[in-house]
C-alpha cells in the first residue's frame, strides 16, 4: 500500500486529505510542521513516504526549507513532492517551484479530489520502470541515463548549471528520458502530458512549458536540443 506524508500545520486540512486518500486505499502520515516532518522520515528510513503533500507556508521552517533539505539527502531526493500554498501563482513562482524540485502545487483552497487525482497520477509515473529501459543515451552517447538509478550524466564537458550529472527534479527527469526515447520526432504538448503527467489534459500548456524550461537550465548547453517547434510541441535533436 502506497502511504502519504501530509504535512500542515492545519489539522482540518491534514484530515481532509488523510480521508481523501483513505478512501483510494492509500495509507496516510501525518506532520503539522516542519520539524516534525523531518523527525518522521528520520525515524522511518526504512519506510520512506512515496509522496509528501506539503505546505508552502508552514510555522517556523517554511515549506521550501523542507524541500531543499529533502532534495539534498539521496535517499529522499527522489521523494515527490505536490505544494499546497495559497500564494504560488504568477509564472515566476511557478518556475522557481519546479527549480527547487517539487512535482506538482495546488492552491487553497482546493477540491480534494482533484488533489487525489494528481497524487495518483505522479505515484503512477513513479512506478517502478521495466528492465528493457534501465538506461538510455542520446544517439551520440553524449548524454546517458541510468533510469533505475535516476541519473543522468554528460559525457562531454560543456558547461551546464548541474556540473556533468545534473540534479534533475522527477518530472524533468522523466521528459529528458521520453526525449532520448524519441530523438528528433515531434512531441506535442498533449503527447507530453500523457506521458510524463499519465493524463491527457494538465492545467495548460505553459506547464510542459515551464517544466521544459528548467530543464534545458540544468542541462545547460545541452538543453539547447530541446528545439521548440512552432508552437506545436518540441523536438529533441540528437547532437553532432
Amino acid at each position: 500500500m502506497k502511504r502519504i506524508l501530509i504535512v500542515d500545520d492545519e489539522k482540518e486540512i491534514r484530515d481532509l486529505i488523510a480521508e481523501t486518500l483513505k478512501k483510494d486505499g492509500i495509507a496516510s502520515i501525518q506532520a503539522r510542521d516542519a520539524d516534525e516532518c523531518l523527525s518522521k522520515i528520520q525515524q522511518n528510513r526504512d519506510a520512506l513516504p512515496d509522496l509528501i503533500v506539503l505546505d508552502l507556508n508552514l510555522p517556523g521552517i517554511s515549506g521550501w526549507d523542507v524541500c531543499r533539505i529533502l532534495k539534498k539527502e539521496e535517499e529522499t531526493r527522489m521523494i515527490p513532492i505536490v505544494m499546497v500554498t495559497g500564494h504560488f501563482k504568477t509564472s515566476s513562482d511557478t518556475v522557481f517551484g519546479f527549480e527547487h524540485g517539487i512535482d506538482d502545487y495546488i492552491l487553497k483552497p482546493f477540491n480534494p479530489d482533484i488533489l487525489l487525482a494528481r497524487i495518483k497520477a505522479i505515484l503512477r509515473r513513479t512506478s517502478s520502470v521495466p528492465a528493457e529501459e534501465k538506461y538510455l543515451s542520446s544517439p551520440d552517447k553524449k548524454i546517458f541515463v541510468d533510469v533505475s538509478s535516476r541519473t543522468v550524466k554528460l559525457t562531454q564537458k560543456k558547461k551546464c548549471n548541474g556540473g556533468e550529472t545534473p540534479d534533475l527534479t522527477p518530472k524533468e527527469f522523466e521528459l529528458l528520458c521520453l526525449f532520448l526515447k524519441k530523438p528528433e520526432q515531434l512531441l506535442t504538448r498533449s503527447a507530453i502530458t500523457g506521458v510524463v503527467w499519465q493524463q491527457e489534459y494538465y492545467d495548460t500548456s505553459r506547464t510542459v512549458d515551464k517544466h521544459i524550461e528548467t530543464l534545458r537550465k540544468k542541462l545547460g548547453s545541452f538543453g539547447e536540443r530541446i528545439i521548440t517547434m512552432n508552437g506545436a510541441g518540441y523536438k529533441f535533436a540528437t547532437g553532432g
